[in-house]
């Protein structure tokens, strides 16, 4: 998930309906663009179009909005090391208070 979807999630808790008519309005067109698709550009409705056998490709999933796509996220790295995330931020709070407390006492 990115940032926009954490975004969409909380802005979900707090104003659901509202948040159901912005993307009405602006979610295809958000997605959309307004150059036009070659006539003769292969597609994948019947099959992949990475192939079979030796000339598999894997194409991933490049577009025309690859400038705008970020190679690493924060949040998705975050989201699959959850438990190891939490214990770090647990052993620097437990820290921070340990180092407070005895600045408080000197």
């Amino acid at each position: 998930m990115g940032a926009s979807t954490v975004g969409t999630v909380l802005a979900d808790k707090i104003a659901a309906g509202l948040l159901d008519r912005y993307l009405a309005h602006t979610g295809c067109d958000s997605q959309q663009t307004d150059e036009p698709v070659p006539v003769h550009r292969p597609d994948n409705l019947w099959r992949p179009l990475d192939g079979e056998g030796e000339a598999a490709r894997d194409y991933g999933a490049p577009g025309v909005f690859d400038d705008r796509a970020h190679g690493r996220s924060a949040q998705a790295w975050l989201s699959r090391h959850a438990g190891p995330a939490w214990i770090a931020a647990a052993l620097t709070a437990v820290g921070v208070a340990l180092r407070a407390r005895r600045n408080r006492r000197s």
